[in-house]
């Protein structure tokens, strides 16, 4: 089971106390998974969905205004890999009553949709969540936390999508949409605003458990950062310590390392007897006579120093 089929099992067993939230619900159900069939006289509505939750409360919500239902499991193909559960309503006249009630046609005009949100039939904020956890349920997916954030709500009707972005930016959420290929796609990327939503539409246990993901997601990458950073300082310090040590080499070679002083001798003695040293470690190793600024002073006269003679090298050959 994936991530987003879970969030939807659980989003399927939320309790509903009233009719209202029921047609919040199957408001919102209409507008994203179901398709109106019209065959000469006859009119039916398909729902469809992968989820067998879902189709559940699909089915136990019609049931509100028909008996006269249908459900049957149409078997995955290369499309649809996890099959599709249809749920079919024949009665015309229950058809209607549902079609008006969620302002979806008007006077039997099927072909004249209202896919936009009505205002007067989400008059209560637990009006608002229910049609919202309907849209995510009829046509939402979450991508699994372990791989990427993103939540997405695919909708037929641009006005559907638009207004469903702005009922759920309503919330101090930040929606966008775009389109793909004949649909419009409302999605969240933002992992904060994913829980969010997640908990506006009642998906406390699949909330708790993107966040835990998230977290050790969080842990790991930032585990990963410092380790980085760490290494990359580590070789920063090492390509220094060659440096210094092929400077005082050089200046040894060319007879003008006995010339330096005794303090920045003893810096550089202690330098090419430990290679792997840090400016700190090298500086205990003198029994902090001298400090980490200390070391790296004298250190950076010896590289000036050999730089010094190599360009007068350069010179000379040149000439």
């Amino acid at each position: 089971m994936g991530f987003s089929n879970d969030a939807k099992n659980e989003g399927a067993r939320v309790h509903l106390e009233s009719s209202k939230l029921i047609l919040a619900e199957l408001s919102a159900f209409v507008r994203t998974c179901c398709e109106i069939k019209i065959k000469s006289k006859n009119i039916s509505l398909e729902f469809v969905t992968e989820n067998a939750s879902t189709a559940r409360r699909i089915f136990t919500h019609l049931k509100g205004y028909s008996n006269q239902l249908e459900a049957y499991r149409k078997k995955s193909t290369s499309l649809v890999k996890n099959g599709q559960y249809i749920i079919v309503m024949n009665d015309k006249y229950a058809i209607d009553d549902l079609l008006h009630d969620t302002n979806f046609i008007y006077n039997g005009q099927y072909f004249n949709k209202g896919s936009y949100i009505m205002a007067d039939r989400l008059k209560s904020d637990k009006e608002e969540r229910a049609y919202l956890r309907g849209a995510f349920l009829g046509a939402g997916s979450i991508t699994n936390p372990e791989k990427s954030y993103h939540l997405e709500i695919v909708c037929r009707e641009e006005d559907f999508a638009e207004d469903l972005k702005n009922l759920i930016n309503k919330r101090g959420l930040k929606a966008r949409s775009s389109k793909r290929k004949n649909s419009h796609i409302v999605y969240i990327k933002e992992a904060e605003q994913i829980s969010d939503f997640m908990a506006l539409i009642g998906l406390s246990q699949s909330l708790l458990k993107f966040e835990n993901i998230r977290v050790l997601k969080d842990l790991r990458n930032n585990v990963n950062r410092v380790v980085n950073c760490e290494t990359a300082n580590i070789n920063k310090q090492i390509e220094a310590a060659q440096k210094q040590i092929a400077d005082i080499n050089y200046l040894k070679e060319i007879g003008k390392y006995q010339g330096l002083s005794d303090d920045i001798k003893e810096i550089a003695q202690i330098r090419l007897e430990n290679e792997y040293y840090t400016l700190k470690e090298i500086a205990e190793k003198t029994k902090d006579h001298y400090t980490r600024s200390g070391v790296n002073y004298r250190l950076k006269k010896i590289s000036k120093m050999a730089e010094k003679h190599r360009g007068a090298e350069d010179e000379r050959d040149e000439g």
